[in-house]
């Protein structure tokens, strides 16, 4: 499992095989990283961030905190929609987040056994859930689980951030993100942590 001090271990073993990543680590710095809590809550914060930027995703988020949803996630059962609409969820939201949340109650999805699977299996055990694609499941395996060899090819930011990092600065497709991200096994977490880190804090 990645945590702070290992991410800086691992950036400085890719450092001394990859010389962009030692100059990309040297102008941007080590990423902050907290893992977050596990379960149905850490699922519907991932499924918030889906498709909308991270300052609404944040607007939204923390209405559901004041609203008690994240200390009860029960709560998303019993409120109408349009209380959940009015808090910023949209109509597919609203379901995905219900789906998830009722199968957890009821046993009949179990957060706790993706600890115990590989990364493929944890992955695929996600996305048979409702509402819930690669760019989710491979974030939560990243900032849930902890996982250290996970490239999220399909996120935005980073496809923007490697183009521009590594290449004419034209935004790179899924493809030739994976492809690359070949190079950094077995800790493409960390170069995905880096590139973030680098597009969120305007230094790349």
């Amino acid at each position: 499992m990645i945590d702070q001090e290992s991410i800086e271990e691992h950036l400085r073993e890719l450092a001394a095989v990859d010389i962009r990543i030692k100059k990309l680590w040297g102008l941007v710095g080590t990423p902050n990283f907290i893992i977050s809590e596990h379960g149905c809550v850490a699922l519907i914060k991932i499924i918030i961030e889906q498709q909308v930027s991270t300052k609404a995703a944040n607007a939204i988020w923390n209405r559901l905190l004041d609203a008690g949803f994240v200390s009860n996630p029960l709560k998303f059962m019993s409120e109408n929609d349009q209380t959940l609409r009015e808090i910023g969820l949209s109509r597919q939201k609203v379901s995905y987040c219900r789906n998830i949340i009722s199968l957890s109650s009821t046993g009949n999805f179990e957060f706790d056994d993706l600890r115990k699977m590989s990364d493929q299996d944890a992955i695929t055990a996600l996305l048979a859930l409702k509402g819930i694609g690669l760019w989710s499941a491979e974030n939560y395996l990243i900032f849930v689980l902890g996982r250290q060899d996970i490239i999220p090819a399909d996120d935005l930011a980073l496809l923007i951030a490697a183009g521009r990092y590594f290449d004419n600065g034209e935004r790179w497709c899924p493809k030739v993100l994976r492809g690359e991200a070949e190079k950094w096994r077995p800790w493409r977490s960390s170069v995905a942590l880096l590139l973030w880190h680098g597009y969120e804090s305007g230094k790349i």
